[in-house]
């Protein structure tokens, strides 16, 4: 509360200062005889006097607060490239979009049991140690298998193992480790485990009112800060309940609240989709990874691999997977063909990779080129994309299905009427869609015709959505006179009554 007069006692200070010099300017201003240029100086004045109230103002909330409490983003010396920690999963890491996992951020792995999410999370333990970080394994479920671990790749002399008795000591616990900025990589296994001390003191059957919803709120409401400065990885497991009675939505939700979803940068639902076997006997089984939320590039990629028993991620078979979907190899029955020689069995070009160290990376070096050629948006093969469409019609660029539409509704509105809803696009990286905002309006209001998923305009087809919005950002006197017609339409429409006018605004 202290600190909260303190700041608001600041800014009254330096908003009183820059007022004062204000009008110390104005009436110096007032003493001087007007001159008779074009009034080109005059802007440069004024110019010059906001530029000196903002240094001043700069310049006291520096001294108050301390050098780095506010500064220009164009100019502040932090790395534009995030710094990560690869998850163990070349697929995973590449749908991530920057490589792995970004320090300093939140991420939560949820999804049904056996599906490896703690299996995930020591092999991202695993990837920090290999680069000489110390990582903390919160294990609130009293389950922490030390056999896998070191299975996996972890050095567990090396790994901190906390297993707290309720949630306000484990959670404290991290507190303390991160702010600090002693370890790089902190698991909490899991969320649903972090029973509140009231919980754990009240009887068997009492239901206190969203305990551990307040407990995760107030916890990451105070972590998200010291993470950022000691650029710590949590990772939060979490499990998921079944909703009942959706209709068209998601059929599960992750406990405890909403805090975790919020507060973090990356969100993963891990599912197991198959087994794998050898001969009759499961020997592990494969996994699919779908990133459900992503702050650092687009989500809703998905990444699949299998998990050996015992052993983790086998990164030997995602690769050949990946091979022979970009025919970096080739399979004929149980023959495969690779670097110019044949294997028979996967289980033999899988040992091939493993032993020989050029090879696999190599593999790996051809396939990110690939994935990121595609990430890019570069065209295939002329025989990938050549067609039977006319000469007159634009065909659309690679494309990938990572826009979302948002619905906004103004609630309140003090200077028109209220309750009008309005839909866009949001683009993956990039924002609001203005080209796919005109077209839908044109689509209504017919300046564009559509049948099937041909659009015409101007005399011109073009194959596609994408095709269209490809031309109209490239074309900006197109773009224009499009827009043009639409509000000339919209804020007179022909032949309109006034509800008509009014239904056409909302739009």
């Amino acid at each position: 509360m202290h600190d909260l007069l303190e700041k608001v006692q600041i800014m009254y200070y330096v908003h009183y200062n820059v007022t004062q010099y204000q009008c110390y300017v104005d009436l110096e201003s007032k003493k001087k005889p007007a001159n008779s240029s074009d009034g080109s100086d005059s802007s440069e004045k004024k110019l010059s006097k906001k530029e000196l109230a903002l240094q001043q103002a700069l310049g006291q909330i520096t001294t108050t607060f301390g050098k780095g409490s506010i500064m220009w983003l164009g100019r502040s010396a932090s790395s534009k490239n995030v710094p990560v920690v690869s998850t163990g999963s070349f697929s995973l890491d590449m749908a991530l979009g920057v490589g792995g996992f970004p320090k300093g951020r939140v991420i939560e792995i949820y999804g049904p049991e056996a599906s490896g999410k703690t299996t995930l999370a020591l092999h991202v333990i695993a990837e920090s140690q290999k680069q000489g970080g110390s990582c903390v394994f919160v294990d609130a479920e009293h389950a922490f298998d030390p056999a896998l671990a070191q299975a996996i790749g972890v050095n567990t002399e090396n790994l901190y193992l906390s297993q707290p008795d309720c949630g306000e000591q484990a959670l404290s616990f991290v507190d303390s480790q991160i702010r600090r900025g002693s370890v790089d990589v902190v698991v909490v296994n899991n969320v649903a485990a972090l029973v509140p001390k009231g919980e754990v003191d009240g009887e068997m059957g009492d239901t206190p009112m969203a305990m551990q919803a307040r407990l995760m709120g107030q916890a990451l409401r105070k972590l998200c800060h010291s993470l950022f400065l000691s650029q710590t990885i949590l990772i939060f497991i979490s499990q998921i309940r079944s909703k009942p009675s959706t209709f068209g939505g998601s059929e599960v939700v992750t406990c405890c609240g909403n805090a975790v979803k919020f507060y973090a940068s990356v969100r993963l639902f891990v599912c197991r989709i198959g087994y794998v076997k050898k001969g009759e006997e499961v020997i592990g089984s494969r996994v699919q990874v779908k990133v459900v939320k992503n702050k650092l590039a687009p989500p809703f990629r998905i990444a699949q691999f299998e998990l050996e028993r015992g052993k983790g991620i086998c990164k030997e078979s995602e690769i050949i997977i990946l091979g022979l979907k970009y025919k970096f190899m080739s399979q004929a029955a149980s023959l495969y063909r690779f670097h110019g020689r044949s294997f028979y069995g996967k289980e033999s070009l899988k040992t091939f990779l493993l032993e020989s160290e050029d090879a696999r990376e190599e593999l790996i070096t051809k396939l990110r080129e690939k994935l990121l050629d595609a990430e890019m948006g570069k065209p295939q093969n002329r025989d990938e994309t050549e067609g039977s469409l006319q000469e007159d019609v634009i065909t659309p660029p690679n494309s990938r299905d990572e826009d979302a539409v948002t619905a906004v509704k103004v609630m309140k509105n003090n200077k028109h009427a209220p309750f009008r809803n309005v839909q866009f696009e949001l683009k993956s990286g990039k924002g609001i869609s203005k080209e796919s905002e005109i077209i839908d309006l044109a689509l209504k209001y017919k300046f564009i015709t559509k049948a099937g998923s041909f659009f015409k305009y101007n005399g011109r087809n073009f194959h596609g959505k994408e095709a269209l919005k490809t031309f109209l950002s490239k074309n900006e006197d197109v773009r224009k006179e499009l827009i043009t017609k639409l509000q000339e339409y919209i804020i007179t429409p022909p032949d309109s009554t006034d509800e008509d006018a009014v239904t056409a605004a909302e739009a």
